[in-house]
């Protein structure tokens, strides 16, 4: 069950706000703290077939490791490394440790051993096989209307987040992934507290994958860390039957950038791979929305100029886009559907518009459950109660 939402006190530096006291996990004082103290996690990261990566904060840095096997008895011990995240005026240490030699659809323990002591058993199922269906949930714009800076505590705070993540959880998903705008302003330490405070123990069980927000700058090196993705924050990944890509709209996309030629490359490799049926993009800046409110954004330009061709080339199915606070499906463009989702989060939505190619839209609240099998992806588009509201059968 989702926590409750928790207090944070904030307090005034030579800088800026600073935050002063943590729920999920305290602010550092003392950069050289004790790396044997836990004070956040572990994040399941990432998992799939035969390998995982494992994610937690300690108050200072050390080594790190943990033990993992089928059982608590464990017999097997992974070592990984720590890296300090600077923000505003915290120091952040973040440990990471890659496991592997797993087998798909099993049962795996896990304790972290580079701590004072030994922490707890934690659990978790690793990625199932090629043709096992699974389910996983999109949503966005988890931020509230307005940074926690201007609140005097965190339960002041108006958003549907909380909500949303229960009801999607509920589902039982074997991941979650977030369209971008997980915060209010990334350069503020404060939110990423208030965003760790609603997920709460979560990550420990379901892996959390962030798509970058313009929101959420500032924050890469946090986002990159805790979720276990690479810093340039554009990466990919097999899951069972399906290939899943992640865009960083706000990194170069232009036609010869890195990321392109990187996105060129693994959307034909995964296209040529005989297990993968499906292909999914996830990207903030969304390639076709009807609302009017960013639609001269260079971002969202580019998006339908430079990467809508690629999409198609290489048959994607759907793309999951973020950024515009509503929801909206389309018809297929070019073989491709986009799907907008960015409303999970605060209190307001953005009207929709009309295109030619809109299928369904509408100004509300949602989050989307995607169940994937052999022959088909189901896009059920849910209230935050949870509630359906639309299913959306691609194939």
């Amino acid at each position: 069950m989702l926590p409750r939402l928790g207090k944070i006190a904030f307090g005034l530096s030579g800088t800026g706000l600073i935050c002063l006291l943590l729920v999920s996990g305290s602010c550092s004082e003392d950069p050289g703290g004790d790396p044997g103290v836990l004070l956040r996690g572990p994040f399941l990261a990432g998992k799939s077939e035969a390998a995982a990566t494992i994610t937690w904060q300690t108050e200072g840095s050390g080594d790190a490791a943990i033990e993992y096997g089928p059982t608590e008895e464990y017999g097997t011990e992974a070592w990984g490394q720590v890296v300090e995240v600077e923000l505003g005026d915290e120091s952040y240490y973040v440990n990471s440790v890659d496991i592997g030699g797993l087998e798909p659809s099993t049962w795996t323990h896990y304790r972290i051993t580079s701590l004072a002591e030994p922490s707890q058993d934690y659990l978790f199922k690793t990625a199932p096989g090629a043709l096992t269906p699974f389910r996983f949930i999109v949503y966005g714009g988890t931020r509230p209307d307005t940074p926690v800076a201007f609140y005097e505590s965190w339960d002041g705070i108006e958003t549907v987040h909380p909500l949303a993540l229960t009801s999607a959880v509920a589902f039982n998903p074997d991941f979650i992934v977030n369209t971008g705008n997980l915060v209010a302003d990334g350069y503020d330490p404060a939110e990423w507290e208030y965003l760790f405070s609603i997920l709460g123990d979560i990550p420990r069980q379901i892996p959390y994958y962030p798509v970058m927000g313009n929101e959420d700058r500032g924050g890469e090196r946090m986002m990159a860390a805790f979720f276990g993705v690479p810093d340039t924050l554009y990466y990919s990944f097999d899951y069972a039957n399906t290939h899943f890509t992640f865009i960083n709209s706000y990194l170069d996309v232009s036609e010869g950038s890195d990321q392109y030629l990187w996105l060129e490359e693994d959307l034909a490799a995964a296209a040529e791979r005989e297990r993968i049926q499906f292909l999914l993009a996830f990207m903030h800046a969304p390639a076709y929305c009807s609302s009017q409110v960013y639609a001269d954004q260079a971002e969202l330009l580019q998006a339908r100029e430079v990467l809508a061709p690629l999409f198609s080339d290489y048959e994607v199915l759907v793309v999951f886009q973020g950024h515009v606070r509503l929801f909206e499906v389309t018809e297929q463009i070019d073989d491709v559907m986009y799907l907008t989702t960015s409303a999970a989060g605060g209190t307001e939505v953005h009207e929709p518009g009309y295109e030619s190619w809109t299928r369904w839209a509408e100004d509300r609240f949602n989050f989307i459950e995607v169940i994937v099998t052999s022959n088909y992806v189901a896009l059920n588009a849910r209230s935050p109660e949870g509630d359906l509201f639309l299913q959306t059968i691609v194939d």
